[in-house]
């Protein structure tokens, strides 16, 4: 037979013997050594009152740390976004200090006349607005 098996059919053998027990116990009116189960009962009410006690003394501690530990957890998370969010904001920093560099370096090589050309090809009108441009003052 299985370990289990074994235990099953002991606990329900004694949970039997427990009952008859109890049940002759009623009919006679009095129970088996009286003294001593008086005094466990006792006893078992004492320590089931101290645990109560340390328990309910410990159970406000424990829930304020654990609220403290949640709002830490928290506080940890929001912390890492930002520091992300940071680190990013420094990322596009770099990257437009570097763009407004080599705009600057650009521009200070080019002389006016590479300027006006340059504003020349940039505002220059495409074949297609050039055809409807000469069309609208020719037609009137």
């Amino acid at each position: 037979m299985s370990t289990p098996l074994i235990g099953f059919l002991v606990s329900s053998f004694c949970i039997v013997i427990l009952i008859l027990l109890f049940r002759y116990e009623r009919i006679r009116g009095r129970r088996f050594f009286e003294y001593a189960r008086e005094r466990a009962d006792f006893m078992i009410l004492k320590v089931q009152h101290g645990f109560h006690v340390v328990i309910g003394a410990l159970s406000g501690g424990v829930v304020r740390q654990t609220l403290h530990f949640l709002f830490h957890a928290v506080l940890t998370a929001v912390l890492g976004f930002l520091s992300g969010v940071e680190n990013r904001i420094k990322e596009v920093s770099r990257t437009n200090r570097a763009l407004a560099k080599r705009s600057l370096r650009e521009r200070t090589t080019r002389n006016k006349l590479d300027e006006i050309a340059l504003h020349k090809i940039e505002v220059a009108l495409s074949e297609e607005e050039k055809k409807r441009h000469r069309e609208k003052h020719l037609n009137g």
